[in-house]
């Protein structure tokens, strides 16, 4: 993969997480209502999609995106009731959003070994 298409996969991957990220920071705070907590996996997903599009693993910068709103939906879907009135949607989401960027990252190794 050229240094174009390279750079087009990490500042595509980059603008669509931020897209991702303006969706549930803003119009979708009513279901989560963290103000912190996207924002921390927004830098986490931004690192792993700008890496991961610098070194042309393309399936590494979709389990990213894919994970970040799959993610924040499960743990909307499945917000666990914790201790003194706290809820577990966080650690949902964060879980979900690690395995989709560690599942792109396998199937990007994978891919890569095939050819």
């Amino acid at each position: 993969m050229d240094v174009k298409k390279r750079l087009t996969l990490a500042l595509g991957g980059a603008a669509i997480l931020a897209a991702e990220w303006l969706l549930v920071r803003f119009p979708l705070f009513g279901l989560h209502g963290m103000t912190q907590w996207p924002w921390i996996l927004f830098l986490t997903g931004l690192i792993a999609a700008v890496f991961a599009g610098a070194l042309g693993a393309k399936w590494a910068v979709l389990g990213t995106l894919a994970g970040y709103l799959i993610g924040f939906f499960c743990g909307v879907i499945f917000n666990i009731p914790g201790p003194n009135g706290t809820t577990r949607g966080w650690f949902v989401w964060m879980c979900v959003f690690l395995a989709g960027i560690l599942l792109g990252i396998i199937v990007s190794v994978w891919r890569g070994k095939a050819r």
